[in-house]
């Protein structure tokens, strides 16, 4: 039998490392992962007068898992905010790996970080175009000015 499939849209550079990391396309999810948590909690019928969830363009392939009271011939549609969920819990898995990685490297002052972003983004599968590492780098920096301000803050206090 042919696995059923949804398609969601993400970021070009997140769909690129969320492919990879899953092992290519169709994406099919560890069982308990969190993303097969959402899929299973929020899975139904597709309602009349909708379509099930459409392949479009920049849209990824995930295999919808088999749950044990929820077969996906028949319960294969996830509503537009249990699909910006799935997103979102992508997304956030992303930044975690992102931040983990860049951060633990830039602290070692071993190289310059538009390096550090061109490894990563070669290591995890993501194309290494400009405007992905202008994306990747700005995260990076929002994420770290929010470090580096509560640190300030934390010593001013113990001063």
């Amino acid at each position: 039998m042919e696995p059923v499939l949804l398609y969601i849209k993400l970021e070009s550079y997140i769909a690129q490392w969320f492919v990879n990391e899953m092992g290519g396309e169709p994406v099919r999810l560890p069982k308990r992962s969190a993303e097969s948590d959402i899929i299973e909690y929020f899975l139904s019928p597709t309602p009349n007068n909708t379509v099930a969830n459409l392949k479009e363009d920049g849209c990824i392939a995930i295999v919808i898992p088999t749950f044990k009271h929820k077969d996906p011939a028949y319960f294969n549609y996830l509503a537009p905010k249990a699909m910006a969920a799935l997103a979102r819990c992508i997304t956030v898995r992303f930044r975690v790996q992102l931040w983990q990685d860049l951060h633990r490297l830039h602290n070692l002052d071993c190289c310059c970080l538009t390096d550090l972003i061109y490894a990563w983004m070669e290591k995890h599968g993501i194309e290494c175009t400009e405007q992905n590492w202008e994306a990747i780098r700005q995260f990076y920096f929002r994420k770290r000015k929010i470090y580096v301000k509560k640190s300030k803050k934390d010593s001013d206090i113990t001063e």
